[in-house]
């Protein structure tokens, strides 16, 4: 949505939440979160489902991708920051990376 619509009109997210930002519409974040999350998660998916040898670590870095947009969101504009929406996401890229790494701890030892 954010690629077809960069003005955010669609969604509902107006540019002056922007402001604060390098960008004047949504465009390069939108290309961002669909390679960096989007893309990224389907191959992850992927590679889980085939158990590939380093999927575990896939996940975590996963987790930790989600992590990072999530702060550097907050931390280039504050008034983004919506409860409702970021509670949710950090708790998932938490959990993505705890999954992970159990997942290799567990990979490590069958190995072992």
């Amino acid at each position: 949505m954010l690629i077809s619509e960069p003005s955010g009109f669609s969604m509902e997210l107006s540019t002056d939440l922007l402001k604060q930002t390098p960008v004047d519409n949504y465009l390069v974040p939108g290309i961002i979160l669909l390679v960096a999350v989007g893309f990224m998660s389907i191959m992850v998916a992927i590679l889980a489902i085939r158990m590939s040898t380093n999927y575990p670590l896939w996940i975590v870095l996963m987790g930790i991708i989600l992590f990072i947009w999530l702060t550097t969101e907050i931390i280039l504009n504050v008034e983004f920051y919506y409860p409702l929406y970021h509670i949710p996401m950090y708790t998932i890229s938490l959990l993505l990376m705890v999954v992970g790494t159990k997942l290799r701890t567990l990979a490590y030892r069958i190995r072992s």
